[in-house]
């Protein structure tokens, strides 16, 4: 496993911005442009971190969690879910990951964002 962070995202300006994050933690960062690349660079060497929106071409974020969940090794990486859809209680209990984890792309300061980042990478 590597000690970077993997950031998939369809919108690119998000992913800059979500880059320019892992700059300021000092984490190295991948980027990934939806699931199916995202899965490639999971499967060519794991992250310590993976920061996942949920709606993306091809393959969704969704399919990305049940992927890794389904994988002994690779459920171990904590996730990040970061999305612009409203997640219901019940849509966010399904994700099978903590509430802390899951997070409203509206709803979150950069500086929360940050400090979320850097908490959640494994020491």
């Amino acid at each position: 496993m590597s000690a970077d962070v993997l950031i998939v995202d369809d919108d690119y300006a998000m992913r800059e911005i979500l880059a320019s994050i892992c700059e300021i933690v000092g984490m190295p960062y991948r980027m990934a442009f939806d699931g199916i690349d995202a899965q490639a660079k999971i499967q060519a060497e794991a992250p310590a971190l993976i920061i996942l929106d949920l709606m993306m071409p091809r393959l969704d974020g969704h399919g990305v969690l049940k992927w890794l969940q389904s994988n002994p090794i690779l459920s171990q990486i904590p996730v990040v879910i970061y999305t612009a859809k409203y997640l219901s209680k019940e849509q966010k209990a399904s994700l099978g990951l903590p509430d802390s984890m899951i997070l409203n792309k509206s709803q979150m300061s950069m500086e929360q964002l940050q400090e979320l980042i850097a908490s959640a990478i494994p020491s």
